[in-house]
Parts: structure tokens; C-alpha cells; sequence
């Protein structure tokens, strides 16, 4: 049996809510008076990919969805530049 590196979880760069602001930084897990969370998944992609074109290497990035109803006005499509790499994934994943 072949041992399979795990790769855990890079530390959260993003974070998204419900109750957040597309207009904040989605840096904060919590909001305060003029910043916090993401209110969309939609927004925390498109800030993850300027994020990822800004860095000279790759590096595993993570996007914390936390607790609610999450509600599309449109259709979210994710593909091969939303990934990352084997050694640098992108992760979405629940508070």
C-alpha cells in the first residue's frame, strides 16, 4: 500500500458569510464596522484569482465558508485556474 501525502489546510485567506459585504476585504471571520466576510462564494473566487496572480509561486490558499444559506443569482462555475496546483491547492471548506 502506497502511503499518500495529506496535505492539511492552509490557514484561511478568505472568509465568507451570509451576514458579510462583497465591499469588505473577506479577511476578517467576523464582521466589524467596515470590514469582515465575503457575502458570496462568487466574490471570494474572484479575489482569490487576483490574490494568485499577484504571487511569484504558487501556495496553498483557503477559503472558509461559514454557517447559512447561500443563496446564487447566477450560476458559479469554477475551473482549472481556481484549483491551484497539487503542491498549492485552493480549498473551500466549511467553518
Amino acid at each position: 500500500m502506497k502511503n499518500k501525502a495529506i496535505v492539511s489546510q492552509p490557514p484561511a485567506d478568505f472568509f465568507v458569510s451570509p451576514k458579510g459585504d462583497d465591499r469588505w476585504s473577506g479577511k476578517l471571520p467576523e464582521p466589524s464596522e467596515n470590514d469582515g466576510t465575503f457575502a458570496t462564494v462568487g466574490r471570494a473566487q474572484e479575489a482569490v484569482r487576483a490574490l494568485l496572480r499577484t504571487l511569484p509561486q504558487p501556495r496553498p490558499m483557503c477559503v472558509v465558508l461559514r454557517g447559512g444559506t447561500y443563496y446564487l443569482k447566477e450560476t458559479l462555475e469554477f475551473g482549472a485556474e481556481d484549483s491551484g496546483t497539487e503542491g498549492a491547492p485552493v480549498v473551500y471548506a466549511a467553518a
